[in-house]
């Protein structure tokens, strides 16, 4: 998977907060990981999906599986981190002698059979292993045999009945020595934290009750999409029928909050994850390319109309390679004059058709173009977000139409702020 510019999306500021139900700085950093690495393959895809799913089955995993964080570093610096010197194997003597370093451990192992148990019980309660696919039943089962090897149930009880002491502090010594030697510790942390990971997300898919999409398939279809930052969405559904679809509508219609929504659900997609509609058909892309938000390149010296002609330029590249590419261009050709903006407009548009496994977005402001395309073979399908004049005044539905808009409220809005009187009054 290419990913050529997603930063429009504002993946770790905006979408992250919607799955970060983590417990600990580990999982954490899993999952801004996950969100920004697309799987390269429809079976990656499937599986990841099938894991969230068995997650999400289980509720009561999804609900009551928590822990302070405090007890997650605690365990992981003694396990990860605490001298191999102090575990070695000792005579009862030495024990009764060093009651400080007795002290310590006791309180160590204390904190550690805890938190050891209380996650191998929601784990073992609430998981169907078998329900995972088969290469991460494995990494399930790595888990739960490593809370297992500790025997957490045998010395909690131990723990409850006064009667953990030396015998057991050495047995255990022993256990912490040889899973840090032959790596069995650092494994334990990196799957857990993963599986971690993908509890957060399950809950942020419940919370907001996002759907799994269909991925791999030829139709792009979506059904009640929305971008999910909006407090009161208006939910839209799109069905397209060929490669170039164009969007049109009045300036504060919504055009670039859909685009964003409509790019959103693809990249999710592809992550495995749930979209924000009730759902979806999408293909599986290549290379995903979203270009929103219109800025120039400071770093590289290049004006906002110059960087969409090298973002173009690159998506085009990989369609003609042969890659399956998705990209959205908001309002492309803005940053130019309208002479120029129509033709190439034109141009862009009739050379794009030719990509049939690509899919490409175009939101334009140029309303001339219908009449031209009317004109030519070109097969795109063409969209606008709905908008009325009422008592002169615009009034925004944000619904999603089939078809082309010709409203132009430029005039009515400059109008309604009192421009044309305050530029009409005499110079003082």
């Amino acid at each position: 998977m290419t990913i050529n510019n997603t930063q429009d999306l504002f993946l770790l500021k905006d979408i992250l907060p919607l799955f970060d139900y983590t417990l600990n700085p580990d999982s954490k950093s899993i999952l801004e990981r996950l969100l920004q690495h697309p799987l390269s393959s429809v079976a990656e895809i499937k599986g990841r999906q099938t894991i969230l799913q068995q997650i999400i089955d289980s509720k009561l995993l999804c609900d009551e599986y928590d822990y302070r964080k405090i007890e997650y570093i605690d365990t992981h610096r003694f396990l990860s981190s605490f001298p191999l010197e102090d575990l070695n194997q000792q005579d009862y003597l030495q024990y009764i002698l060093k009651k400080r370093k007795r002290n310590t451990l006791l309180g160590e192992y204390q904190q550690l059979i805890y938190f050891l148990a209380k996650i191998e019980q929601q784990l073992r309660e609430n998981l169907d292993i078998k329900a995972f696919p088969k290469h991460y039943q494995e990494e399930v089962r790595l888990i739960l045999n490593y809370l297992q090897s500790f025997r957490p149930k045998h010395y909690k009880s131990k723990l409850a009945k006064d009667k953990f002491g030396y015998k057991s502090i050495q047995e255990l010594n022993a256990i912490v020595y040889e899973k840090r030697k032959n790596g069995d510790t650092v494994a334990f942390f990196e799957k857990l934290s993963l599986f971690e990971a993908y509890i957060s997300i399950s809950k942020g898919i419940c919370k907001h009750d996002f759907h799994f999409a269909e991925i791999g398939n030829n139709q792009f279809q979506l059904s009640g999409f929305y971008h999910p930052l909006l407090q009161a969405p208006i939910k839209n559904d799109i069905d397209i029928k060929n490669n170039v679809v164009l969007l049109t509508g009045a300036n504060m219609s919504g055009k670039s909050t859909l685009l964003k929504a409509i790019g959103l659900c693809v990249y999710l997609g592809h992550l495995g994850l749930a979209i924000p509609a009730y759902s979806g058909s999408i293909p599986f892309y290549d290379s995903i390319s979203i270009q929103i938000n219109h800025s120039d390149d400071l770093k590289n010296g290049y004006s906002h109309f110059m960087n969409e002609i090298i973002k173009l330029k690159d998506v085009v590249l990989q369609a003609d390679s042969g890659k399956r590419c998705f990209a959205i261009f908001d309002e492309l050709f803005k940053g130019t004059n309208h002479e120029d903006a129509f033709a190439i407009s034109v141009k862009t548009i009739i050379g794009l058709q030719k990509f049939k496994t690509s899919t490409l977005f175009i939101s334009t402001h140029i309303a001339e173009l219908k009449n031209e395309l009317d004109q030519s073979p070109i097969t795109a399908d063409a969209y606008y977000i709905d908008c009325q004049i009422r008592d002169e005044l615009p009034v925004f539905s944000y619904v999603l139409k089939t078809g082309w808009s010709n409203l132009q409220i430029g005039r009515l809005l400059f109008k309604k702020e009192g421009l044309n009187d305050l530029l009409d009054l005499p110079q003082r």
